[in-house]
């Protein structure tokens, strides 16, 4: 969900690098950027052990486009020894345009660092391939990649990483699982991985359910519940809790969490609901079936890519200085669209209401009777 990200992610993903971040806000002219500064108190995970935070700042940023999303989160954390704890998530996501219907292929990138006081530093890099099948708010996708862990003074050891995932959204509900074995150390595990994401009025929930199965890495299940309650649109309050997986690649325990704390966002998320109550954006059929609906937006060329297309940007006509067409034969139903403005600047038009995409951001929503 776009709201839902916890104070500490850190303890629940891997960590990034410092490369991706660059890459994001370097590009960011051309995508939809939003970013958010979180303050407040939690637990922290790091190699080897975990401890309760007196104090934790966390900045994040996410970036997307109709084929590449990416998102980069910082952690600084004051321990209860008077030590810090420094980590950082990440993760950079590439998506072909269309191949033979509905296919596509893909890339990803995960990676990071984190350091303790005193204490171990770690680093962990991943990399993945996959093939999709897409439609209106679902996917089915299978891949197969590598991730290498570092932990301080000790040498480096890489996986073979497979996955097969699936995704569902409708209105303001999303559904995520994934099956993901791992060979590691000669011995295989397999993760398990449900979610659940909802948005309703102010408030979004998600909730995480993982089990691991392997005879030579043991077998555990594990939990979480991530809340956020838009206090106004800039300022949202968090509160997690549950428990995480061991992360074998950085040396990070299984544990229990919490955290707590406030979000302010950059810029203020606009307001947005199911698309079943997006009323403003209906649009009728005339008597030969095509739909015909004008933008105005200041641009040299204006494109328009959505869930008809396969979100391949096709051109706008332009009928008048500021004003742009879109004249297409559409069936009745629900589609998300985004506008693609001069060489490739993606944004979302006035006015529509907006729900999440498949790529972490945020799209229009089109109404067709």
């Amino acid at each position: 969900m776009r709201r839902c990200r916890s104070l500490l992610t850190s303890c629940l993903v891997r960590t990034s690098l410092l490369a991706p971040l660059v890459f994001l806000v370097a590009n960011g002219a051309a995508a939809q950027v939003s970013g958010a500064v979180a303050a407040g108190a939690g637990t922290v995970r790091y190699g080897g052990g975990t401890s309760a935070s007196l104090a934790t700042l966390s900045p994040s940023l996410i970036w997307s486009t109709p084929g590449t999303a990416g998102w980069a989160t910082g952690t600084a954390a004051l321990l209860p020894s008077s030590a810090w704890a420094f980590q950082g998530n990440g993760d950079l996501t590439l998506t072909s345009g269309v191949i033979a219907g509905r296919w596509r292929l893909g890339g990803e990138v995960t990676g990071g660092v984190t350091t303790v006081t005193g204490g171990d530093r770690t680093g962990a890099l991943g990399a993945l391939g996959e093939w999709s099948l897409r439609g209106a708010g679902w996917g089915v996708a299978a891949g197969a990649g590598t991730t290498a862990g570092w932990i301080g003074g000790t040498a480096g050891a890489a996986a073979l990483r497979l996955r097969m995932r699936a995704w569902w959204l409708r209105d303001d509900f999303h559904m995520t699982a994934s099956v993901e074995p791992t060979r590691f150390f000669g011995a295989w595990f397999t993760d398990f991985t449900a979610g659940a994401m909802l948005h309703r009025g102010s408030l979004d929930v998600a909730a995480t359910i993982m089990a691991r199965a392997s005879q030579g890495w043991g077998s555990a299940a594990a939990g979480s519940v991530v809340a956020d309650l838009a206090v106004s649109p800039r300022v949202g309050i968090e509160v997690a809790g549950g428990s995480a997986l061991a992360d074998v690649y950085q040396g990070f325990p299984r544990t229990g969490f919490a955290s707590a704390g406030v979000r302010v966002f950059f810029p203020a998320r606009s307001s947005s609901g199911p698309i079943s109550e997006a009323r403003a954006a209906l649009a009728n059929r005339d008597g030969d079936d095509f739909v015909t609906v004008t933008f105005h937006i200041e641009a040299d060329s204006v494109a328009v890519a959505g869930d008809w297309n396969g979100w391949t940007p096709e051109p706008l006509e332009r009928v008048a200085p500021d004003l742009w067409r879109l004249r297409k034969h559409l069936a009745p139903g629900i589609y998300r669209f985004g506008l693609v403005l001069g060489p490739g600047q993606w944004t979302v038009p006035r006015g529509y209401p907006t729900v999440p995409d498949d790529w972490g951001g945020m799209a229009a929503v089109l109404v067709v009777q």
